[in-house]
């Protein structure tokens, strides 16, 4: 599929909308508007103000909206408008955007609900196939977080980092699992990610070549669409993250023959050469991983043939990392260009596990983790199982500093893993891991039993990609602080939880 059919799936099949009049449509536009002129007031006032009115315009907008047209909305929002907003225009808090299209995609789902005779979507309510079971853990999660919170002072800024961070994204879940897209058009949607992720190159070309180092830009201003700050950097992860879906999402849609070949060859190209402009290594090094995760039952079979391809995946990795150390060489004022020096760059701070920044705060990935196990020694104690409550970890504009963010010289929000371990303890990290591992697994099976619908390839990378998300736990905050990872991982859990409802009927 070219991008213009593409393109024409997306206006003619998912954004089409059930009931739009003029009328409606009048007062949409003119919601957007006005909304964009109250937001921009709303940041010079408290952030309760801002609230009160959010929950305002939220119940007015929820009744005007069509369900389709805002969850597909609120998936690629974070990409194509807040990104923007915070990279070009420097207002960080419109991120904060993001979680409100979620909530409003709530209200909407609810107001459905309640107010409305006609059936879910895509699911007979006859035969109850929306099973919501294997979302026992992630309510399990969500208890743990509320009575952490309770246990630690129930502070207002920890129920609204729980709510805005731990549990709106997950409506996009609901609703895809209630069936609001069907099988063929949440495909459309997954290769209109193709068609972002392509969108990313030329503005990674202009922001590495043009940007980087001028007028004090960061090194790490390399993020696409994605925002972030000029001056300090921003979503470099996100985009790289997005961007190893996209690569493994095209390549298993030209098996199917769901994706030509050449435009399977576009979005891998265009994503490799800009997550290596992005320079996200540990992305680079992940995707041999999933090439494995995704193909090892073929790789059983005929080991020759796949061994071929793993080496000129790792000729390709080579490439790049030998570019990268030439850079570092130039940059260092060394006259050869040597690899392993360029690793132990790389690594330099998470080889010392001890590595303590006085001036930044900044300790290892590794280091944070073992800072945690230091004080927190009885894994039985409370604080341990439980945590210190949501939002203490946290150094935010908006809700401020939390207490242990004050209490400690060094920084606990490293990963997505040590604010969870600080904040909600072990068991908010068992829970969430063991509900991620558990859709992924699902997935696998799901998208095996089921080879030749049209959904099969999406469900097997979607289960890949939950792996991975999980694996990087250890290396940022993405997972549960990244609007846009958050809600596209809520997506993905969604639609293998669609995909098991759906396929058990079949």
């Amino acid at each position: 599929m070219n991008s213009h059919n593409i393109l024409k799936a997306y206006f003619l099949e998912v954004m089409k909308p059930a009931g739009w009049s003029k009328s409606v449509l009048a007062v949409f536009v003119m919601s957007i508007v006005f909304s964009m002129y109250v937001g921009y007031w709303l940041s010079f006032m408290p952030i309760y103000v801002a609230l009160l009115v959010g929950v305002f315009f939220s119940l007015l907008a929820s009744c005007y909206i069509p369900i389709r047209f805002l969850l597909i909305s609120t998936l690629f929002f974070p990409v194509l408008i807040t990104g923007q907003i915070s990279f070009w225009l420097g207002f960080s808090q419109a991120f904060w955007l993001n979680y409100i299209f979620c909530f409003v995609l709530l209200l909407r789902v609810l107001w459905y609900l309640a107010w409305t005779n006609r059936a879910v979507p895509c699911l007979s309510a006859d035969e109850n196939n929306t099973k919501f079971g294997k979302f026992f853990l992630l309510l399990v999660f969500f208890v743990i977080a509320i009575l952490s919170w309770i246990a630690n002072g129930a502070n207002i800024g920890g129920i609204a980092l729980i709510i805005k961070n731990y549990m709106l994204p997950w409506v996009v879940a609901f609703c895809v699992v209630l069936g609001f897209l069907d099988s063929n058009k949440l495909v459309n949607v997954f290769k209109i990610i193709l068609a972002v992720a392509v969108l990313q190159l030329p503005l990674a070309l202009f922001q590495r070549f043009y940007m980087v180092g001028r007028n004090g830009a960061s090194w790490d201003v390399v993020v696409g669409t994605f925002g972030g700050n000029y001056l300090t950097g921003g979503a470099s992860a996100a985009l790289a993250l997005f961007l190893f879906f996209s690569i493994f999402l095209a390549i298993e849609f030209y098996k199917e023959k769901q994706l030509s070949l050449l435009s399977s060859s576009i979005v891998v190209i265009f994503s490799v050469v800009s997550i290596a402009l992005a320079e996200v290594k540990i992305v680079l090094l992940l995707l041999p991983i999933g090439f494995l995760i995704l193909n090892w039952r073929e790789i059983l079979k005929s080991p020759s043939r796949f061994l071929l391809v793993l080496m000129v995946i790792f000729l390709i990795l080579l490439s790049i990392l030998y570019t990268y150390a030439a850079m570092y060489s130039s940059e260092s004022g060394y006259s050869d260009v040597n690899i392993g020096r360029y690793i132990d760059y790389m690594f330099f701070a998470e080889k010392d596990i001890g590595f303590y920044n006085p001036i930044t705060r900044e300790v290892s990935r590794l280091g944070a983790i073992e800072r945690w196990f230091y004080y927190n020694q009885n894994l039985l104690d409370l604080t341990s199982l439980f945590g210190n409550g949501a939002a203490t970890t946290r150094e935010s504009q908006t809700l401020g500093a939390g207490t242990l963010a004050m209490k400690y010289p060094f920084t606990l929000s490293t990963s997505t893993l040590s604010i969870l371990l600080w904040e909600l303890g072990i068991l908010g990290v068992l829970a969430m891991v063991a509900f991620n591992l558990q859709i992924a697994w699902l997935g696998f099976g799901v998208s095996k039993r089921n080879s030749n619908e049209a959904l099969s390839p999406v469900l097997k990378v979607c289960s890949m990609f939950i792996f991975i998300v999980v694996v990087l736990y250890i290396y940022n905050r993405d997972a549960i602080d990244s609007p846009t990872i958050q809600i596209l991982l809520a997506f993905v859990v969604g639609t293998i939880l669609y995909g098991n409802n759906i396929y058990k009927r079949i």
